[in-house]
């Protein structure tokens, strides 16, 4: 009978408002696991950094936000996985328009939150640099320009953009500022103009 009326009134308590209904708990154990994921990728494993995300979020959506310290992880998550899924080709047609679509879309929403962070722009640009590469190549010359293009693969964009353009000076610039940002070990990978 107690435990019958404990329950009743459990039931009644309001959920909280603020609370996903599909997300996991952010903890400082995830918060370093998405910084590690964070290193693995610009280091250039994008399969396993997309894996390490994956894994941490077990199937949910996003991260329960409580902590100081888990404040922006969701939107690191998606961004690790969106650029992942970008510099990965291992889908094909229509499958892999539907991941290059959603990257853009997702990395789109991180650079319009932060409309003068030139990494968030260089992240859209290398995306976008697969779907709508007159728009790619206007960002990345702006960013290129003004000397704040952020990584390796971003250049590398660069690269195949103003080669498809015939640019052949551009196209050997931005290889060789690939080639300095990118790992040694990595520039076979990077920085490539296939």
């Amino acid at each position: 009978m107690i435990v019958a009326a404990v329950a009743a009134l459990w039931a009644l308590v309001p959920a909280r408002s603020d609370a996903c209904e599909n997300a996991v708990l952010a903890t400082d154990k995830s918060v370093a696991s998405v910084k590690e994921a964070e290193v693995i990728l610009n280091g250039g494993d994008p399969l396993e950094a997309r894996r390490r995300i994956q894994e941490i979020l077990g199937g949910a959506d996003e991260f329960d936000e409580r902590t100081p310290s888990a404040k922006g992880l969701t939107k690191r998550a998606q961004r690790i996985i969106a650029l992942a899924n970008v510099r990965l080709d291992d889908l094909r047609s229509e499958h892999r328009k539907v991941f290059l679509d959603n990257a853009v879309w997702v990395l789109s929403r991180l650079a319009d939150d932060s409309p003068g962070d030139a990494a968030k722009k260089a992240d859209l640009a290398e995306a976008l640099a697969k779907t709508n590469p007159g728009k790619a190549r206007k960002i990345l010359e702006d960013l290129a320009t003004r000397d704040v293009v952020a990584t390796p693969y971003a250049y590398a964009a660069l690269a195949r953009l103003r080669a498809s353009d015939g640019d052949e000076k551009g196209r050997d610039e931005a290889m060789a500022r690939c080639k300095q940002m990118a790992k040694p070990e990595k520039v076979r990978s990077i920085c490539k103009l296939k």
